[in-house]
Parts: structure tokens; sequence; C-alpha cells
């Protein structure tokens, strides 16, 4: 059985044998840009094989850009992991260091063990290598003096570990973006400071998308030989056509299935490996490309189109279907709060004319980052009624005796705050508050038999995360939330922005069920949950229907109130 320095050795020595073969690549492909050169006669995969570009035409653009800053939006598996490694490994060579982002620690360890140590122990950079960096899965030391830093984005202290030249995120939608920022103070100290973003889009907007709307927009356009028409390859358009006199829907251009002009008095089949050209949109210092999913060597239209159909039975798979196998954003109808929806909420009375009395009952909402963002609602039988919103510094005590005197100010009758990842913060706001505050902790099991279950020896609450921001954004749509009329234009547009950054999108969850969750994707969406926090906080008081001042006492936080009598079981399966 061969190892894998078996097949290095093995390519290595075709590599010899096949200068013929290189000679022509660099002739056809103009391999005077040392990085393009570099790749076809230095590069070997970790699985063994040499880079050629007769069907990845759409990458050598990729190989000469030297631009400060790269983006790239991709599908899966089209070849984009081996130019970071041909980038990383030739940029050693001019004593550059590279700092490497993934998702999450586990899938560094994955990579480094799978895709690059197999380059470095027995592969084509074992010349490369230092001894000294057996067993380490984070930094790895080449004999040139330079280092290739892997780290997880979900660890604080590895963001901060080392200087370097080059920072690369892969797969930026999938990374945790509370600690992303961290990884450009790795270039503080740098000359160079090349920033490269790549990833496979999740939703509209938002990660990798948003990068790539700022960038140049780079697309791939390809030439039809019979109508001379320049194109972008579009699936829905250049396989697919819609059939608006019968079906309304998309259906394949021809029965065999392929790759055809879009020009609808053409519609010839054409070349997918044809060598076409990136042609920009917009105009920027940031080099953006749009790798066309129409030229993968291997997913042929016919392949792409039966994944298509499998997508329509269940919008897991669709977002599947458009994510990774033709690199497009996700953005399900309904599966979040539109700005329309908010508006639709809004009423006469504005923040600053609004005032309790001693027969209000209000809750609070915490959400807490930088900053805890606080919001308070007044009760009006089963609404809510938003009457305070700001944000306080974390780091500051008086936050907490301001926290305070808003729950004596609004006569807050429950307050939550979330619990992680500041615990210990939150615990003792908690504390501090006389436990007019709980804390909250979400869970995310598949199978839930309550929306909450509440801890009162803890003065705790878990509350199911899907189900109870499910609950919240329904009170939006069915106007149960009342919003004041400068509500658009709260802390210059915050409120607005954080209330629709989440999307309601379907994930695949223990044993492949699918299942849905709520996805901020790289917006900030703090105030949003702050929502969610104070839904959970009057689930917990009940729907009250205030009578008179008889009815409550305001030194009991609330817990003397008489909730409105409903014997349906809400809260259970």
């Amino acid at each position: 059985m061969q190892t894998a320095e078996d097949r290095f050795n093995i390519a290595r020595l075709s590599l010899k044998f096949d200068v013929a073969k290189i000679a022509k690549q660099n002739e056809i492909y103009a391999t005077q840009h040392p990085r393009l050169k570099f790749a076809i006669e230095k590069h070997i995969t970790s699985k063994g094989y040499r880079l050629e570009f007769t069907k990845h035409g759409y990458l050598i653009d990729l190989y000469k850009d030297d631009s400060q800053e790269i983006v790239v939006k991709k599908p899966r598996q089209v070849g984009a992991s081996e130019w970071i490694f041909v980038y990383m490994f030739e940029a050693s060579v001019r004593k550059l260091t590279s700092f490497t982002v993934l998702p999450k620690q586990k899938l560094r360890d994955s990579y480094v063990k799978t895709r690059v140590d197999p380059l470095l122990d027995g592969g084509c950079y074992k010349a490369f290598k230092r001894k000294s960096d057996e067993g380490n899965l984070m930094l790895k030391t080449l004999k040139k003096g330079t280092n290739l830093i892997f780290v997880g984005s979900n660890s604080r202290t590895e963001m901060i570990s080392h200087p370097a030249d080059i920072r690369i995120i892969d797969e930026l939608d999938y990374c945790d973006q509370e600690y992303l920022s961290l990884a450009d103070n790795t270039l503080d100290h740098s000359n160079h400071a090349i920033k490269i973003d790549i990833s496979t889009p999740t939703l509209e907007n938002e990660g990798i998308d948003a990068k790539f709307s700022l960038s140049d927009q780079k697309h791939w356009f390809l030439k039809c030989p019979h109508c001379g028409h320049q194109q972008i390859l579009d699936f829905f358009g250049n396989v697919l056509r819609k059939d608006e006199y019968v079906s309304d829907e998309w259906v394949p251009i021809s029965e065999d299935i392929q790759l055809h002009c879009i020009k609808a008095d053409c519609r010839k089949v054409m070349n997918r490996f044809a060598m076409g050209e990136y042609v920009a949109r917009e105009e920027s210092d940031i080099s953006g490309y749009m790798i066309p999913a129409l030229c993968h060597p291997k997913k042929t239209p016919a392949i792409l189109y039966d994944k298509y159909i499998k997508s329509k039975k269940s919008e897991l798979e669709k977002q599947h279907f458009l994510n990774n196998d033709l690199g497009l954003t996700y953005s399900p109808e309904g599966a979040s709060i539109s700005k329309k929806i908010l508006d639709n909420c809004k009423q006469s009375y504005t923040l600053t004319s609004t005032h309790t009395d001693y027969n209000d009952c209000c809750v609070m909402g915490i959400d807490v980052g930088k900053y805890f963002h606080v919001t308070i609602w007044r009760l009006r039988e089963e609404k809510r009624e938003l009457v305070y919103i700001n944000k306080l510094l974390v780091a500051d005590d008086r936050s907490f005796a301001e926290i305070n005197h808003l729950i004596e100010a609004y006569r807050v009758r429950q307050g939550i705050v979330d619990m992680m990842p500041e615990t210990k913060l939150s615990s003792k706001l908690c504390e501090k508050s006389d436990f007019v505050i709980w804390g909250c902790y979400y869970s995310t099991e598949e199978q839930p038999k309550e929306i909450y279950k509440e801890d009162k020896e803890l003065k705790q609450v878990r509350a199911h995360r899907t189900w109870v921001i499910d609950e919240m954004v329904e009170d939006y749509k069915s106007s149960k939330v009342f919003l004041p009329q400068e509500a658009h234009d709260i802390e210059k547009g915050e409120f607005y922005a954080h209330m629709q950054a989440p999307k309601r999108l379907m994930v695949r969850g223990n044993h492949g069920r699918g299942r849905f969750d709520w996805s901020e994707g790289s917006k900030p969406d703090h105030y949003f949950h702050s929502a969610v926090y104070a839904k959970v906080a009057q689930m917990l008081l009940g729907n009250y229907i205030i009578l008179d001042s008889k009815d409550y006492d305001i030194e009991s936080n609330g817990r003397e109130f008489t909730p409105e009598e409903d014997n349906s079981d809400i809260f259970s399966l």
C-alpha cells in the first residue's frame, strides 16, 4: 500500500521527466509571475498530484494577484486551498510569515494534520521544515526563519499569539465573529500587511458576501464561440431556463444538460473549460473574485442539476445547494425581521415623552458584549411597548448602579440577562439587582419538551434558543410589539440594524437531521437578543391584566401578580 511519501516521490519523479509539459503550461499561461511559476514547478498536493490549469483556468489570476487585500467568494472544492498553500509557502521563501485563521480549533487540528503536515513531513516542502516542530499544530517554523501559524477563531488567546505579514481567514462565514477582528492586529508591525479572506458564502450581505461587495467584484466571463456574446456563467440561465408558459419552473435547456449560451437566439453548447477572463464590476483597492461554480472540474452541469432537484425537498438542502455547490448566498423569505415589520410596529409615542406610573408593569432584557445592551418594555396585557433603550459600559461599576436605578424608575418586575460568555459579570449583575434580574442560558437541544425551564433556587432560566426567538419574532410579525415613532433612528440606526441581523436557517443536527437555528452571520445583534430576554421575562411573569394598584405590591418584585388564566399548555410539545 502506498504511503503519502510514496505518492509524493512518484509525483516528484514524474515531475522530473515531464519538463516538456511544464514548459508548455508555462508558455500557455504566461507563468512569468513567480507565484504561478512556483505553483507549477514546486507544488504537489497532499494526495500527490501536481497542479494543472487546463481545467482550472479560473484560478490563474488568483495566483498572479499581488493585491494588498484579496477577497474570494466561492463554492466548495474548487482548488482554492491549494492556492492558499502555494501563497504561504512561496511567501515564506521571501521571508514572510503567514497567519491562517480557521473556524474552530478542532478544525485547525484536522486541517494541519491532513493537509499541511503531509506537505512538510514527506511532501514537496520537506526541505522547508525544521524538525523542532514535531507535533505542534499551531506553529510551523521553517528553515528560512519564517513561520506558518494556524489558529482557531474561537480562541482569543491564539488570535493574538504571533505577529505576521500575511493574514488569511479561511471559511470566514463559519468563524467566530467576536474574536475575528483581533486577527488584523497580527499585521500591526509588518511592512507588507496582506489580508486574504476566503469563504463559501452563507447569508446575503454578511461575511464573505459583505466583504465581496466592498471589492472590485470580479466575475468570470466566458465568450460564446458561436455568437461572440461575453457572459457571466449562471446555473439559472446557462444550464436551466425558466418555463414561463407552462410550469413556471426552472427546467434544463437541453435533455443532455450541458452549458449553453445564455442568449435566447443562440443557446448553443459552450466549453465550460475554455479560457475566460475576470471582469471587475466596481472600482476598489480590494481585489475580489467570484469563483464560477460551472467550471468545477468534477461537478458537471448534470450533477449540479441532480443536486438542484434534491434541494427542492427541504430548505436545508436548498441552502446547502446554493451555498456549497453554487457559491451563492441563501436568504429564505420571511426568515427574519424586516424593516417593513419593524415599521408596522411603530406607534405615535416617543421615548422622550414616555412616562411610567404606579400601575405599570415592565420587563427588562440585557445582552452582554462590550456593553450592557438594555431594553425595557411596558406590558400591555399580551403586548410589549418599548420605553427605554441604551448601552452601558460593562467595565464601569456605575453601570450596575444605573441598572438598579432603571429597575426602580421603570418599576421593572422581571429582568433577564444572558449568562454567556460573561458568566461572572452577569451573576454579579443579578446579585446587585437583588435578583429582580435572573440569568438566562440558551439551550439548543433538538427535541425540547418545553420552551424554557426556570430554577427558582438559582434565580436562573434555561430557554430553548430557537423556540424562544421564534416566539419573539412572531410577536413582531403579529404586531404584539409597540415601538416609538423614532425607532428607526434609535442609536443612529443600531436598533433597526441589530433587529434585522439574525436569519432563521435550517442546519444539520445530530444524525443528519435538519433543525432550524438563528444566525446573525457577521453582523452585531445585541439589541435583538436583549428583546429576546425581555420576552423570556414576560413569559416568566405571565400575561398580567393590571386592573388596580391593589392587584400587586411594588415591593414584591412582581411575584404577587395574578396572571391571566390560560388552561392551554403552550410550553410543551
